[in-house]
């Protein structure tokens, strides 16, 4: 039995391999693994400090969402479509931040996932657009 349940501890921490990052201003203190690298979820304080000053913001719901009213500056590439290599991420500055939002955050946190993994930095907007609308935030 002792030497299962050691095994089983051995097999779990080498699942298991998750990198925490520093607690930044307006950065969650988790990072998620994705193939190469990993992306930091954004406070929605900390993105409307950063939103402020200018970033580059991808939508990433679908066109008929991103219609109703989207946060300033985003530009719309929808999940079922998105890639880095999208032909409308290729307008964006590779070397600058991207900042992934969506309606609540669980599919930007896919993109997310995938620029990560194309070697870019990348924040996921914790929230999304329901975050910034409650929060007071205008949309366009």
């Amino acid at each position: 039995m002792r030497i299962f349940i050691s095994g089983l501890v051995i097999l779990l921490s080498m699942g298991c391999n998750v990198q925490s990052s520093a607690k930044g201003e307006g950065l969650s203190e988790k990072t998620v693994p994705t193939a190469l690298n990993t992306y930091q979820g954004v406070t929605m304080d900390g993105f409307i400090t950063a939103h402020a000053t200018g970033v580059q913001l991808v939508d990433v719901r679908t066109p008929a969402e991103y219609a109703e009213g989207h946060v300033p500056g985003a530009i719309n590439v929808p999940i079922d479509a998105f890639s880095p290599t999208h032909p409308l991420m290729q307008t964006l500055n590779p070397n600058a931040p991207f900042y992934m939002v969506c309606r609540s955050g669980s599919r930007s946190a896919r993109a997310s996932q995938m620029m990560a993994a194309a070697g870019r930095t990348v924040f996921n907007v914790e929230g999304g657009t329901l975050a910034w609308i409650a929060a007071g935030q205008p949309v366009e």
